[in-house]
């Protein structure tokens, strides 16, 4: 395999897939790797751990090839050169890397500028292959829509936890209604939307997809309107852009039912209206005094149209703040509520007003604006007094 390839180009490409393997911490040598396989089409760059993989392809527009052939390199010194300095003042349209590997040899030269590098390669064989994904349903979104589904709920998924079910994104579809929900068991997020260019009303289909890979997900996506196309398969979920390709495993558990964890209306016993960005401010101010050992802890007292929110902290320093609400008429209440968790959802909204429901064990948490195509709910569980 030979070729050359401007340094920014490589770079863009280079910086979405080589953080997956250089975070790697496991046994399996191969995976500390980058695939490159070039053709007549592309340079494709595979990274992987043992929950995901990522793929992305430089069109052969952006390469001047010699040979063909592919190998896996070391992805901490593939990235490594590629962002170092030449030693020479070139124009960036004229700043190439030029590549070179002797299979035979087990080697990778790196020319750039009068820097050359010489690192080790692997067979390439060896590395896994997991994008062919066995696809049981298939649809597309805006990646703004899957940036706002994640931002509203993947701060909610648990980690390490025995019940394997909320170690992730539990995605649901029903025909043309996509259900996320994420929870740790103290709190919930609840993220419906409808599907609007979907014309299969057939379509379901219940996984978790593994909190990893969620998280790297994240970092991929762009807030805006191009296209993702979403598959979901038996074990693993890929999703698939013009830019990239990546495939992560899903969790072997049933899903949490989105539908049926929230209180009816008997078991809610107050509603009210509160401006958000008011109810941020006042609970962050009552949070000023706790540390990470005091866990948010915070006594809420909810009366003649006053929200009085107090903290204590472990050295008993106290602190209160009060918030007025102009619109609520229920009855004096007493609680106490994670202030940390309560910060956590209230700024992943968009929204001007919350209505904010008590039962005797939780509470509930939602915009005012939510619509029949989009809808998002948030349940904390109350703090034992």
């Amino acid at each position: 395999m030979e070729f050359s390839v401007l340094k920014s180009d490589i770079l863009k490409y280079l910086n979405m897939i080589a953080p997956l393997a250089q975070s790697y911490k496991g046994n399996k040598t191969i995976l500390k790797n980058v695939l490159m396989d070039l053709d007549e089409d592309r340079l494709r760059l595979v990274s992987a751990n043992d929950e995901s993989e990522m793929m992305v392809d430089i069109p052969s527009s952006l390469l001047q090839v010699t040979e063909y052939g592919k190998a896996a390199v070391p992805a901490a010194s593939l990235n490594s050169i590629c962002k170092s300095d030449s030693g020479r003042k070139v124009a960036p349209d004229d700043d190439r890397i030029y590549f070179a590997v002797d299979t035979i040899v087990g080697k990778l030269t790196a020319t750039h500028g009068s820097n050359q590098y010489e690192i080790n390669t692997f067979d390439a064989n060896l590395y896994p292959n997991m994008t062919k994904v066995d696809s049981r349903v298939a649809f597309d979104i805006t990646q703004g829509e899957l940036s706002d589904i994640l931002s509203a709920t993947a701060f909610a998924m648990a980690s390490d936890d025995v019940r394997h079910f909320l170690n992730g994104l539990n995605v649901t579809l029903k025909s043309k209604r996509l259900h996320c929900v994420a929870s740790d068991s103290h709190r919930l997020s609840f993220y419906s939307m409808d599907l609007l260019n979907e014309e299969d009303d057939e379509k379901t289909a219940s996984v978790i997809i593994a909190k990893n890979g969620i998280n790297a997900l994240r970092k991929l996506i762009a807030a805006d309107d191009s296209s993702i196309t979403v598959t979901l398969g038996q074990t693993y979920a890929k999703f698939t852009t013009g830019s990239f390709t990546f495939v992560t495993k899903l969790i072997d558990d049933k899903c949490i039912d989105g539908d049926h964890v929230f209180p009816n209306e008997k078991q809610i016993k107050a509603k009210i209206k509160i401006d958000r960005e008011s109810w941020i401010a006042a609970v962050k101010s009552a949070q000023v005094l706790l540390t990470a050992e005091d866990k948010g802890k915070m006594i809420v007292d909810i009366k003649d149209q006053m929200m009085i929110l107090k903290t204590r902290n472990a050295s008993q320093e106290a602190s209160s703040c009060t918030l007025p609400l102009p619109e609520c008429d229920c009855q004096d209440l007493h609680f106490a509520i994670n202030g940390l968790y309560l910060t956590s959802v209230l700024e992943c909204l968009a929204c001007k007003d919350v209505l904010f429901c008590l039962t005797d064990k939780s509470s509930v948490i939602e915009p005012i604006e939510n619509n029949n195509y989009c809808s998002e709910k948030f349940i904390i569980m109350l703090v034992q007094l």
